[in-house]
C-alpha cells in the first residue's frame, strides 16, 4: 500500500476520472465496498453487529453511505447519522442517500451535539465509521462537525 497526501489523492482521482474514464460513481462504490469488506474481515458478525456510520456533506459522506449499504447487505445492523440536512447532499452522495432511503435504512439528521450523544449512547455501536471529511477539506472544522469529532475522539 502506498501513502499519499490529500492533494496527491485528489490528483489521482482526477487522473482516474478524466484519463481512464472511470466515473466518480464507480470510485465511490469501490471506496465504500472496500471499507465494508475490511470491516467484515476485522469485525466478524458473530462478535460485532451494530455499526454507526457518521456521514459528512461531501463525497466522504457518500463513501460512508455506500459502506452502510454493503454492511446492511452483509447483515450488520447499520445506523447512519447525517451531519447536515438531507437537502445539502449533492452529486454521488445524494444518489447514495436516496438509495439508503429506498432501502429504509436508519437515517438520522444530527442538528447538535446533544442529539448526537443521545443516539451514540443509546445505540452503543460495536463499530463506528467516520465518513465526515475526506482529503478535500481545506478549512478549519467548526460547529457540530467539530463537536462530533471531539466526542468521537474522547
Amino acid at each position: 500500500m502506498k501513502v499519499v497526501t490529500g492533494s496527491e489523492m485528489q490528483e489521482l482521482d482526477k487522473v482516474v476520472i478524466n484519463f481512464l474514464g472511470i466515473s466518480a460513481e464507480v470510485l465511490m462504490e469501490r471506496a465504500g465496498l472496500g471499507v465494508a469488506e475490511k470491516i467484515l474481515s476485522y469485525y466478524p458478525l458473530e462478535r460485532y453487529r451494530k455499526v454507526l456510520i457518521i456521514c459528512g456533506p461531501g463525497n466522504n459522506g457518500g463513501d460512508g453511505m455506500v459502506c452502510a449499504r454493503h454492511l446492511w447487505d452483509m447483515d450488520y445492523e447499520v445506523k447512519v447519522l447525517l451531519l447536515c440536512k438531507k437537502e445539502k447532499y449533492k452529486g454521488e452522495a445524494l444518489i447514495n442517500l436516496k438509495i439508503l432511503e429506498n432501502l429504509n435504512l436508519s437515517l438520522e439528521e444530527i442538528k447538535d451535539l446533544s442529539v448526537f450523544k443521545n443516539l451514540l449512547y443509546s445505540y452503543f455501536p460495536d463499530i463506528l465509521v467516520d465518513a465526515i471529511f475526506g482529503t478535500g477539506l481545506k478549512r478549519s472544522v467548526e460547529g457540530v462537525f467539530k463537536e462530533v469529532i471531539e466526542e468521537i475522539n474522547t
